[in-house]
């Protein structure tokens, strides 16, 4: 994946196994040691893990467009 930083989101965790989608698509299955649905994961420079405030800003993203869609299905 070289020096670039890749995100990648914990799709579902099974037993002790996390699958992890990232941005590009691709999937991968890692150790679920400390993760949860919906957390992002950082691989920089070959070292994982879990960056708090992406996790954080992407949840409020989510957040924010799921009211907005729920208040539009209201005034319908």
């Amino acid at each position: 994946m070289g020096n670039q930083i890749n995100y990648a989101v914990v799709d579902r965790v099974v037993g002790t196994i996390a699958v992890l989608v990232f941005d590009n698509g691709l999937r991968l299955t890692a150790p679920a040691s400390g993760l949860s649905e919906g957390d992002v994961v950082v691989w920089e420079e070959g070292i994982c893990r879990v960056d708090r405030e992406e996790t954080l800003r992407r949840r409020e993203r989510m957040d924010d467009r799921r009211r907005r869609i729920f208040k539009r299905r209201k005034l319908d």
